[in-house]
């Protein structure tokens, strides 16, 4: 789990990851996760955690594309930057604010978020973060949606 100290730093405590790889023929369908970020290293970095999970990893570019295999491939987690594109568009956030709540999806955002309105179903992470902190709250909501769950907070 990780977590912010009275600094503002992140902690880090180990936590057992998720084990996607035994799937029997009656189980669902592996989680999806579709990353809408500009960055190369975030996107690689993501996808070889998140495939070595059993999770099917999606990715886009630029917002609008995102947008397109959000309604396309339906995932369960979806992870924007808001620094990529045009994602600061108000249009555009409510674009993906309606499409994550007809899906029952959960959002993580990263980057700034001073103009961002966020409903319960989207979680934040200021700009810079951790990845194992990342794909862990990532874990944890594909793990809260796979089950039907509704996601509780994080704990911090």
């Amino acid at each position: 789990v990780c977590s912010k100290s009275r600094a503002g730093a992140h902690k880090e405590v180990q936590q057992p990851m998720l084990n996607h790889d035994q799937h029997s023929p009656t189980s669902s369908p592996p989680a999806r996760v579709l990353v809408v970020d500009q960055s190369d290293d975030t996107r690689n970095v993501l996808r070889t955690v998140l495939e070595r999970q059993g999770i099917e990893f999606l990715e886009a570019l630029t917002a609008s594309d995102g947008l397109k295999l959000l309604r396309q491939h339906r995932p369960n987690v979806v992870v924007l930057d808001l620094e990529s594109d045009a994602t600061e568009s108000a249009k555009l956030q409510a674009e993906y604010g309606r499409e994550l709540a007809a899906q029952q999806a959960q959002m993580v955002i990263l980057g700034n978020l001073q103009h961002v309105e966020t409903a319960k179903s989207v979680h934040r992470f200021l700009k810079p973060y951790h990845y194992r902190c990342l794909v862990q709250e990532i874990e944890r909501l594909v793990q809260l949606n796979s089950c039907g769950n509704h996601p509780v907070p994080a704990p911090s």
